[in-house]
């Protein structure tokens, strides 16, 4: 199919194994609150030339050492992974003695897989699980619609009635100031949590980059 193509098999079986991870499917958007907020889960690939199961036991140690994770289900190419509250591990992540950001801690479940481009190329895949921050960021909008309709009633008292400019201005500023904050507070953490996957990604590909001298 590559010849025909005139397509390096390379590409192709690298893009085989990218769709079989779901990368194809990762910035798809099914409603509003995915667009404004956040996804239901975000993810990152590398390609790491490796044999499977160095790749797998390097990627395990990077997890549990510097992003502060444990196992939560075992996969026949990969693992679920939670947030480890064992006191030592709160302890040494706490004092950022791991080399990882820790923004993958905050989340509901990572997912990490390996699969096998060819013999001696791996394709690492990171997924985590963003779901609870898009309820995070509804429940803020929720307050924020409480906090607005109050303005509301508040300007009517002050300014004597809901249409006047005065309680108008009232309630759009406090709309605005939760709405804002909110969607800037959710794309923060979006995107720190992105950083959190490249770092672990590109962790685990520079230990199999070959050292000069």
């Amino acid at each position: 199919m590559a010849k025909e193509l005139n397509v390096d098999p390379d590409f192709l079986l690298r893009a085989l194994a990218e769709h079989r991870a779901g990368v194809s499917l990762d910035d798809r958007m099914d409603n509003v609150w995915e667009k404004v907020l956040a996804p239901d889960k975000v993810m990152g690939t590398r390609i790491v030339k490796g044999t499977t199961s160095r790749v797998e036991a390097t990627t395990e140690n990077w997890l549990r050492s510097h992003e502060g994770l444990r196992p939560r289900r075992h996969y026949e190419d990969g693992i679920l992974w939670e947030k480890d509250s064992h006191p030592i591990t709160s302890i040494r992540m706490g004092l950022k003695l791991g080399q990882g950001t820790g923004a993958l801690r905050d989340t509901r479940g990572v997912t990490h897989r390996v699969r096998e481009v060819k013999p001696g190329e791996q394709l690492v895949s990171l997924e985590a699980n963003t779901a609870g921050l898009r309820k995070t960021g509804q429940t803020l909008l929720a307050t924020g619609a409480v906090a607005t309709v109050g303005a509301i009633g508040i300007g009517s008292a002050a300014f004597g009635g809901p249409l006047e400019p005065g309680t108008i201005a009232l309630a759009l500023s406090t709309m605005a100031v939760f709405t804002g904050s909110t969607i800037l507070g959710v794309r923060m953490a979006l995107n720190r949590l992105k950083r959190g996957i490249n770092r672990a990604l590109d962790a685990v590909g520079d230990a199999f980059v070959p050292r000069r001298g």
